[in-house]
C-alpha cells in the first residue's frame, strides 16, 4: 500500500471518515461477491468445465497444445484466474480499509483491475 502524502508539508494525509466508510464498503462488497464465487465453483473443485481427461497428470506438460485450447480448459482457466482476481482484490481492499482505520491515514488504490 501506498500511503498519500500531502505536498505542503510533505507528511502522510488523514484520512475522511467518507473514505474509511468508501474502503469497508468495497471490501465489504468483494467479500460477499468472492464467498458467492467460491460457493459457486468450489462444488466443481473449481474445474466445472470437462477437459476430455478426467484426472488430469500433475505436470501439464503432458497435455498436447489442441487439448490445451479446447473450451473446457480455457474455461477451467478463466474460473481461476478470476478466482485470483477476486482474491487478490478483496485482499487489498481489505489492507487499505485497515490501515485507514489504524493507521488513520489515506492510501491510493492499489491497482487498477477489469473488475
Amino acid at each position: 500500500l501506498e500511503v498519500c502524502f500531502d505536498q505542503s508539508t510533505c507528511r502522510p494525509m488523514k484520512t475522511k471518515m467518507t473514505h474509511v466508510l468508501r474502503a469497508l464498503g468495497e471490501f465489504a462488497l468483494f467479500l460477499v461477491v468472492l464467498g458467492l464465487y467460491q460457493s459457486i465453483f468450489a462444488p466443481f473443485g473449481y474445474q466445472p468445465f470437462a477437459t476430455g481427461t478426467e484426472f488430469p497428470p500433475l505436470d501439464s506438460y503432458s497435455h498436447s497444445l489442441k487439448e490445451l485450447l479446447t473450451l473446457g480448459h480455457l474455461g477451467n482457466n478463466l474460473v481461476a484466474a478470476l478466482l485470483l482476481q477476486f482474491y487478490l482484490t478483496t485482499f487489498c481492499l481489505g489492507l487499505k480499509a485497515m490501515t485507514n482505520i489504524v493507521a488513520g491515514v489515506e492510501t491510493k488504490q492499489v491497482m487498477s483491475d477489469a473488475l
